[in-house]
């Protein structure tokens, strides 16, 4: 389905909604709107100003900014170290059972 098909059925539906109060839909979020159906109030964070939004090919409209990936600066040592005491636990256990086999307390000789 083309998206200009999919923008279109989606402003018919928006057309036919129940118009909400203008308070409502400056909100922008479902937190923010249950707070103010209880009376009580949500701080608001200061934002940057939209750029153009993105539209997906399904149509949805995305309204806030891409999450940036982030990993910590010692992550590739830490899981070096990781992987360096794991294999040397496995080659202390190997040769902890080779001794006992030598020695003969295992019964494998």
């Amino acid at each position: 389905m083309p998206l200009e098909e999919l923008l279109r059925r989606r402003e018919a539906r928006e057309e036919n909604l129940p118009a909400l109060s203008e308070d409502r839909r400056n909100t922008g979020s479902l937190i923010a709107q249950a707070a103010m159906s209880i009376g009580q109030t949500v701080p608001t964070a200061e934002e940057e100003p939209p750029g153009e939004p993105v539209i997906c090919g399904d149509g949805y409209v995305r309204r806030s900014p891409v999450q940036e990936y982030r990993t910590p600066e010692d992550y590739r040592r830490k899981r070096g170290r990781r992987i360096i005491g794991a294999v040397l636990l496995v080659c202390l256990a190997a040769l902890l059972v080779l001794a006992l086999v030598r020695a003969g307390l295992l019964g494998l000789k």
